[in-house]
């Protein structure tokens, strides 16, 4: 899931937030930092894990990783009413077909990456 996190992350969103960030600005630069880490560490963190470590993946819990995934779609629509405010501004829930379906793709695309990263893995670690 970390690693669809990190390229949504980096390839939708950060080409709109990074040009409003004023890096002169300490809390402007401190919430761009946080952003980076917050989105890349863990990424880094899991996969020198799954490196260094004995874990196998196993191809057939994909369906587990895709449910926690689309499950986001809900605590994300959930969040957005709380703070009113969208958390991420491509899926803001104006149009609540278009976000539920964005969401619900991007735990799809959570499951099926897990299912290859798995295949990978088994394949080399045998």
């Amino acid at each position: 899931m970390n690693a669809v996190t990190v390229i949504l992350f980096w390839v939708v969103l950060a080409p709109y937030l990074f040009p409003t960030i004023d890096w002169s600005d300490f809390m402007s630069a401190w919430m761009g930092f946080r952003m980076i880490t917050l989105h890349t560490v863990p990424f880094l963190s899991t996969y020198t894990n799954l490196i260094l470590s004995d874990v196998t993946m196993i191809p057939s819990d994909y369906k587990m990783i895709a449910a926690i995934g689309v499950s986001y779609t809900a605590a994300n629509y959930i969040g957005t009413q709380a703070m009113g405010a969208p958390i991420y501004p491509v899926a803001d829930w104006v149009n609540f077909k278009k976000t539920a379906l964005l969401y619900t793709l991007a735990g799809l695309a959570m499951g099926g990456f897990f299912y290859l990263a798995a295949r990978v893995t088994q394949h080399y670690k045998k």
